[in-house]
């Protein structure tokens, strides 16, 4: 009900009450009664009426004020949650970068070729979180030292210049052919270009038992040789004998090892005790051709399968070669699955390389 209806019922109430006062029939008072009785009744609703709008109209403005005030909050919102997913990119960004910078250090300070070298076996990381997996790389560099010198005496021992080229040139000879000894055999490669920028000649090494006269292989699923790395050292040292010694000094020769793995499918854990996460490599360009750019194989959590074992078992030839004959480390060419099932797949080929 309006407020002019409310005036009006008021008028109404106060003409009834006069006649009430001012009449003298029963009749007469009891219509006045009824219609006094009418005009309250109407001035009671319109009295709530009014103070329902009034309620009404403040609800409204209390509902407009918080839908305005939670728009702002919700552009609020949105504002910070866009600031926090770029800081977000930013960092994953940088992250990105830094890793990529460690990886690069770490790759060439781990390659032996340096006069400074990482001293740190590289460790598993896959399992630490990201900033903890960078924190440990960057304490690794503090096992950055200068490689010691070592040399092998005997071609210094040689006493005129002139017999160590005779040596070199016999040997050059002797390697022209196919060599088998009890400790290893030599192949010679027809190719003087495997690996590109290296023109000579190119010689496979097979490292065997001494005593039975077999090759080192490796069981199904491992990239380590859980047994005989005496023997193989006592085998490695011949071939040094005979072939490095000669070499070192008078000629330079570059040392690669390739791995091969065979179809059987596989995945397991990486070795706890030789847990490489990353191998870097010379990628290959065609069947037995080889770049100067580099690849990786990356155990993502510690899962290994098959695909990775040839340059597993490269870098762990690479390491037992290395700390036999730390002079020349050998740098891994990239590794290959054989498209059959046979043990005699799961091995890793040493090559020489020199530059004659």
């Amino acid at each position: 009900m309006s407020l002019p209806l409310y005036f009006a019922g008021i008028a109404v109430l106060a003409v009834c009450l006069a006649l009430v006062a001012v009449s003298r029939l029963r009749f007469a008072r009891s219509a006045s009664l009824g219609l006094a009785g009418i005009a309250l009744f109407a001035l009671a609703i319109a009295l709530q009426n009014h103070q329902a709008s009034e309620e009404a109209a403040q609800l409204r403005a209390s509902l407009a004020k918080s839908t305005a005030t939670r728009e702002s909050l919700h552009a609020e919102l949105s504002a910070a949650q866009d600031r926090e997913r770029q800081a977000t990119s930013r960092h994953r960004t940088a992250l990105d970068r830094i890793e990529r910078h460690l990886a690069d250090v770490h790759r060439t300070f781990r390659s032996g070729d340096r006069d400074v070298v990482l001293q740190a076996p590289a460790r598993e990381t896959a399992s630490l979180d990201r900033f903890d997996a960078i924190e440990a790389q960057v304490e690794d560099l503090k096992s950055l030292k200068a490689k010691p010198v070592v040399r092998i005496e005997r071609v210094e021992q040689a006493a005129p210049r002139e017999d160590g080229t005779r040596d070199l040139v016999r040997l050059r000879d002797r390697l022209a052919q196919s060599i088998k000894t009890d400790s290893y055999d030599v192949e010679p490669y027809p190719g003087r270009e495997i690996v590109g920028g290296r023109v000579g000649k190119y010689y496979a090494i097979d490292i065997k038992n001494a005593s039975s006269g077999i090759r080192y292989f490796f069981d199904g699923g491992k990239y380590v040789l859980h047994t005989g790395h005496a023997e193989f050292r006592t085998s490695l040292n011949a071939f040094i004998r005979d072939v490095l010694g000669k070499l070192d000094g008078n000629a330079r020769y570059d040392l690669f090892v390739r791995g091969n793995a065979d179809a059987k499918p596989f995945e397991g854990r990486i070795d706890t005790n030789h847990p490489y996460s990353v191998v870097s490599y010379l990628k290959q360009s065609a069947p037995d051709r080889y770049t100067s750019l580099t690849g990786e194989t990356r155990i993502e959590k510690g899962i290994l399968r098959n695909a990775d074992l040839p340059n597993l078992r490269a870098a762990f030839m690479r390491d037992l070669v290395s700390s036999t004959y730390p002079v020349k480390t050998p740098i891994i060419l990239e590794g290959a699955v054989t498209p059959q099932t046979n043990e005699r797949d799961r091995n890793v080929e040493l090559i020489l390389f020199v530059d004659w």
